[in-house]
């Protein structure tokens, strides 16, 4: 609800189907979730594709 999602679109997320997740949606998480910088960056990383991320 902080996020501004549906609790289905993020229990999809959570689950690892980041596949076109906006920009908005993955800083809403990272504030809501309040993640580190490590962890903001392994989150874009995985939700873009980038392997280096996982």
């Amino acid at each position: 609800m902080l996020v501004g999602i549906s609790v289905d679109y993020y229990i999809r997320i959570e689950r690892g189907d980041l596949a076109g997740v906006s920009d908005g949606v993955l800083d809403a998480l990272v504030s809501v979730l309040r993640l580190s910088a490590e962890e903001q960056a392994c989150l874009v990383a995985v939700a873009r594709g980038d392997e280096r991320g996982q």
